[in-house]
């Protein structure tokens, strides 16, 4: 269900948001971040009440490997807006 992905999905933002806060040499990009990580549990909302769960959930999926990747390399800035190449899939 939805809700079992957005309880550990907010546990995981709240982790990643302080060591932003933390580790980041931008002071700005620790509220940026936390802004768009809210911008996507919104988009996430919107789409729960559009879709059925099972494409939410491989949305979800697919959207977060690519954050990951991009963390990965430092970019903490790519979550928030709804990607319309996954989204039209």
């Amino acid at each position: 269900t939805f809700h079992s992905l957005l309880c550990p999905l907010l546990v995981y933002f709240n982790i990643l948001i302080r060591y932003v806060f933390l580790m980041a040499a931008d002071a700005h990009l620790g509220p940026a971040f936390a802004k768009q990580t809210s911008e996507y549990v919104s988009s996430l909302l919107r789409m729960e009440a559009e879709f059925q769960w099972p494409y939410v959930m491989e949305y979800h999926a697919s959207y977060m490997n690519l954050r990951r990747q991009e963390m990965k390399c430092g970019n903490y800035l790519g979550w928030g807006p709804i990607d319309d190449q996954l989204y039209i899939r």
